[in-house]
């Protein structure tokens, strides 16, 4: 696997795909450890790919194989990660700065430094998206994704094999203390310190209830 196929799978196709591929790459060569570290870089990154995918080189450059997690170096990562460095600095622009132009007139950030979490953290996944303070997470009942409530208003629903936030629900004025779903999948509740319990649909985010009256925090109780 080369730092030019990742790019091009994600630039043409989709960064979800790219882990896809990889995915089933490893299906193949069960416990191949360089593989395992690529497709945790990509799910660390996920987001910023979204945003821009030519983030790719900046991501691999700024920490994510560092392998400060790993008992040894692995050469195939250090070819990613030096490919990524190449095309970083041929596509620098001629200003010097720590911008990188990319394809097409875009750009993408040339970082100096190697402060990103690094691929191999015990974690599994590390999902990022809220603004301080994550109070609760809950699972649906397939599995496949995690709904959360922050210190910033927010809910979020998230894709767990991507890592991707696909949904941001925002209605709530204060911080969201417990998030539950129903047991047909249907509905999204939520309870905060604005005194409100609010549904949201599951598959869209938009909000569908808001249940005022209370005078204090909501919280859900936890009892089966």
């Amino acid at each position: 696997v080369t730092f030019e196929w990742l790019l091009r799978k994600t630039v043409l196709v989709d960064p979800y795909e790219a882990i896809v591929d990889l995915n089933m790459l490893l299906e193949v060569c069960v416990g191949d450890r360089v593989i395992e570290l690529l497709i945790h870089a990509l799910q660390l990154m996920t987001e910023a790919l979204y945003k821009n995918p030519l983030e790719m080189a900046s991501q691999f450059v700024g920490g994510r194989l560092t392998m400060a997690f790993e008992n040894e170096e692995y050469s195939e990562i250090i070819a990613v990660r030096e490919a990524a460095m190449h095309w970083l600095l041929i596509s620098k622009n001629n200003s010097g700065s720590n911008v990188a132009g990319g394809l097409n007139g875009a750009c993408c950030w040339r970082p100096i430094t190697q402060f990103l979490p690094p691929a191999g953290n015990p974690s599994k996944s590390i999902l990022k998206g809220h603004v301080g303070a994550v109070y609760c997470v809950k699972f649906d009942t397939t599995g496949n994704y995690i709904v959360s409530g922050g210190g910033d208003s927010t809910v979020r629903k998230w894709n767990v094999a991507t890592g991707r936030c696909i949904e941001v629900m925002k209605g709530h004025t204060g911080p969201v203390c417990c998030v539950d779903i129903n047991r047909d999948g249907s509905t999204i509740w939520s309870c905060s310190a604005d005194n409100s319990i609010r549904g949201w649909d599951f598959e869209t985010g938009s909000q569908q209830l808001i249940i005022d009256g209370h005078e204090k925090a909501v919280f859900f109780s936890q009892d089966q």
